[in-house]
């Protein structure tokens, strides 16, 4: 009995963590999506392409994701909540340096 008790805590404690992960990673993915939404506005719709809606860029971030996604062993749920703060502020970085590249173009670089 003791068993199939421990079993049971072990696959509610997976279900919580997943659950929890779901809730930290669907605000990432939709903060994806809108990263790659201003991104393509400003540097690949000027070319003649058709900007991506906020549906559309999410959609086309999660699938960039399915197919270069490398998995990590994460040892805790403080791990991977600490590697979801670190893969939002890497996103918001990411932001940051097209805005200024945007805005100042390549003289930014010289």
């Amino acid at each position: 009995m003791d068993v199939i008790l421990e079993i049971l805590a072990q696959f509610i404690k997976a279900i919580f963590f997943c659950l929890l992960l779901l809730i930290a990673w669907t605000p990432a993915a939709i903060l994806q999506g809108y990263i790659l939404m201003m991104l393509w506005g400003w540097f690949i719709v000027p070319t003649g392409v058709h900007a991506l809606s906020l549906g559309s860029a999410i959609g086309v971030s999660l699938i960039i994701n399915l197919l270069t996604s490398h998995f990590t062993n994460v040892a805790s749920e403080k791990d991977a909540f600490e590697l979801c703060g670190f893969w939002t502020i890497f996103q918001l970085l990411i932001l940051s340096v097209g805005y200024l590249i945007k805005t100042y173009g390549a003289g930014l670089l010289w």
